[in-house]
């Protein structure tokens, strides 16, 4: 058994942050703090909080159920009467029946994670004045028609000194529905003989409930039933029990299961079967294979009602829930309102063509309606310029069948010189514009980084000049070859919010494109915006960077492809803050795998695999601090495999750790570090060299001044030097 004492940072803890007490062996994982305790199994009856583990501290009084945050089946409205002779394990589902009612709905996959799961293999995160646990199941068993493999994720984070903690469902599905969800217990079931054990039950959207309500068994849809209206979400979702001592029949706290973002609730049963069953469901709306869904809560003791909403705004409009050892974050999400939907295609669709007219008419109408869901049909599209992300809205498409192409590249020199803040340009050769074209201009003095001007042409004032969406950042000089080239990103995102991008091929057209830097273009490319998502897309062959994002907040990209484009291949950077990059692959790229440029801070980069690029595979240095890299393949790369880029010590990458990363095959030293960089850690990766050799290797180069490095449990594989520094 492993025990572990974890303190709230350095200092002596507080009486409101005090130590974690965790306990680990083969059965469960229990955890203990000064407000409360609680168990999460590891076998048998799994997922969330094990049934009356959990512990409020300040009053005595557990849970009444079976768990808390407990996980079923992926299932969708409709019957499956006419194959349920076909269905595999536990999937067919009754109804018209006493403990189901008459809603006829069926599953997708299964099985039921909590009793046929069997074993789960949860993770523990240890935080300066947190404990969180992550797990995980993939599905195994599929309806007919449909295909095994959906994922599960479930994030559940204990802040010191809380009687309450954070959780998350999330899926990521391997089918389409159009109306996929997820069933949970929340908070969980009340266990009771005769109404002993609680007094009453509160919904947000109901009210409060005498526990007499319970004596006999009824079925969910004929009392209390929630079920989700298009625009008339509740304020608050939160369900909640007031527990009683079955002895004495005082009354103590109460216990609430609070869903965050109430519009993520499809529906929700209170009724009693031998207990009182509180089932919710999330999610219920159309999704394709490769897109996800999430729910965050907050489940935990309360003294009232007013104390749950209080909590309960503190938190709302969250979505999503991540953790490492830097801290845990709540995120939200493009929440699009039900029903808000545009589609687009080359001869189906709301909106038809197949160029950018037609896709950035389709994003800007969903905006217009408030926000919603942007479905690109399949089929090649041209581009020639960026299709433009809105906050609020979702662009999917069908993977792998919707690509989007840039068109052939174009430069002229300018014919007059652009002037800061000027609103046109004139050109010397207008034949390859047209209005409405991205272009990026710049002179042989500004030609890199942010000194170059990326902006639409919006009308034509004569034959060779243009006005242009923004004014000029700088001076464009003649005698310096100002010139504009047809650049742009393919998909691009200024300052928007809950915006999400899944399911595209780009193809960059690198043979033709005038190159286009990462600071200001990308094939996927943001610049000042907050919480927004990039999955499941492929980006080949651009003239710059296949995906980067720069002064932006709680970026998400996962489960992408950046191959072959001529800059960096995943380019977080200029004060991007917690950015979270996992599942990805970066291959083949012209510069750097992953490129972390400056001020990036609090990051994940977890379960990428990095390889064959022609620099560096992952480069990190200006002032990168306290990001976390974990369970990458970092593979053949031309350069070092890890590089710590020369800086001082007031600009170092301080507080990175690396961790279980498989850094083999690339280009002189498996890890080099240059600079001052303090507090770094390497912890449990393997380094070095996939096979023997004739020549020297070095599995860690320190540069001269560089700090010690803390390297814990690496296994340095057929390399020659395991450590060396340079004098």
């Amino acid at each position: 058994m492993n025990v572990l004492l974890l303190l709230a940072g350095l200092a002596a803890p507080s009486p409101e942050i005090a130590a974690f007490e965790v306990t680990e062996d083969e059965e469960r994982i229990r955890i203990s703090g000064s407000a409360l305790e609680a168990s999460i199994r590891k076998r048998d009856y799994v997922s969330g909080i094990e049934g009356q583990s959990f512990l409020d501290k300040k009053t005595g009084f557990r849970d009444q159920g079976f768990g808390l945050d407990i996980v079923d089946w992926i299932m969708e409205p409709g019957s499956d009467e006419a194959y349920r002779d076909r269905l595999p394990g536990d999937l067919p589902y009754l109804f018209n029946n006493a403990y189901h009612g008459k809603r006829a709905k069926r599953s997708i996959e299964g099985p039921q994670i909590c009793t046929k799961a069997g074993q789960l293999s949860p993770r523990l995160i240890r935080g300066g004045d947190f404990v969180a646990v992550e797990q995980d199941f993939t599905y195994r068993l599929a309806a007919p028609g449909k295909q095994a493999g959906s994922r599960w994720d479930q994030t559940i984070v204990f802040p010191a000194g809380k009687r309450y903690f954070l959780s998350c469902d999330r899926i990521t599905a391997q089918n389409q529905s159009d109306a996929m969800f997820l069933r949970i217990d929340m908070p969980g079931h009340i266990r009771h003989r005769e109404a002993d054990s609680f007094s009453e039950v509160y919904l947000s959207y109901h009210g409060k409930i005498p526990a007499g309500e319970f004596l006999r068994d009824f079925p969910p849809d004929e009392r209390f039933l929630y079920l989700r209206e298009p625009g008339k979400a509740p304020r608050r979702m939160i369900r909640a029990y007031h527990l009683r001592d079955p002895k004495t029949g005082k009354d103590g706290p109460w216990l609430a299961g609070m869903t965050l973002e109430a519009s993520a609730v499809s529906e929700a049963w209170c009724h009693q079967r031998g207990y009182v069953c509180l089932i919710e469901e999330i999610g219920g709306r159309a999704i394709r294979p490769g897109e996800s869904f999430s729910a965050a809560f907050v489940v935990g003791f309360f003294d009232s009602v007013e104390e749950m909403e209080e909590v309960y705004d503190r938190y709302a409009g969250k979505i999503r829930l991540e953790a490492d050892a830097n801290g845990w974050k709540l995120l939200g999400g493009a929440r699009p309102p039900a029903g808000a939907e545009v589609r687009v295609g080359i001869d189906q669709g709301d909106i038809r063509g197949a160029d950018s007219w037609a896709l950035q008419a389709a994003v800007d109408r969903a905006a217009q309606l408030g926000g919603g869901t942007v479905r690109i049909g399949p089929g090649r599209y041209l581009l020639r310029n960026a299709l433009t992300l809105r906050s609020n809205v979702r662009i999917s498409g069908e993977p792998g069948k919707t690509v989007l192409a840039a068109c052939d590249g174009f430069r002229s020199e300018l014919a007059c010189d652009g002037d800061c803040n000027e609103r046109q340009i004139t050109v010397a050769d207008p034949s390859g514009f047209r209005v409405g074209d991205g272009v990026a201009v710049r002179d042989q003095g500004s030609s890199s980084g942010f000194e170059v001007t990326t902006a639409t042409l919006t009308a034509r004032v004569d034959e060779r000049t243009f006005t242009i969406s923004r004014p000029l950042y700088l001076d464009y000089m003649v005698s310096r070859k100002a010139s504009a080239a047809l650049s742009f990103p393919l998909v691009g995102g200024w300052d928007v919010e809950n915006a999400s991008v899944e399911n595209l091929v780009l193809e960059g057209n690198r043979s033709t494109h005038v190159p286009l830097d990462g600071c200001r273009g990308g094939g996927i490319y943001l610049f000042q915006s907050k919480n927004v998502t990039i999955r499941n897309c492929i980006v080949r062959g651009y003239g710059g960077d296949g995906i980067s994002f720069q002064v932006s907040e709680d970026v998400l990209v996962e489960d992408c492809l950046a191959e072959g484009n001529a800059g960096l291949g995943i380019h977080p950077g200029s004060g991007s803050q917690r950015p979270v990059v996992r599942n990805c692959r970066s291959a083949g790229n012209g510069g750097d795998g992953l490129f972390v440029c400056w001020r990036v801070k609090h990051g994940r980069f977890e379960g990428n695999e990095i390889e064959g690029n022609e620099g560096a595979g992952v480069s990190i240095g200006h002032k990168d601090t306290d990001n976390v890299f974990r369970n990458n393949r970092i593979l053949a790369n031309k350069r070092t495999g890890v590089l710590f880029r020369e800086e001082s010590e007031a600009m170092g990458a301080h507080r990175n750790v690396f961790e279980r990363n498989l850094i083999l095959d690339n280009g002189g030293a498996a890890i080099t570090i240059r600079g001052r960089h303090q507090d770094v850690i390497f912890r449990d990766n393997t380094v070095g060299r996939s096979a023997s050799g004739d020549s020297r290797k070095i599995g860690l180069s320190l540069g001269r001044g560089a700090p010690e490095v803390r390297s814990e449990g690496n296994r340095f594989q057929n390399v020659t030097v395991e450590l060396e520094r340079e004098q």
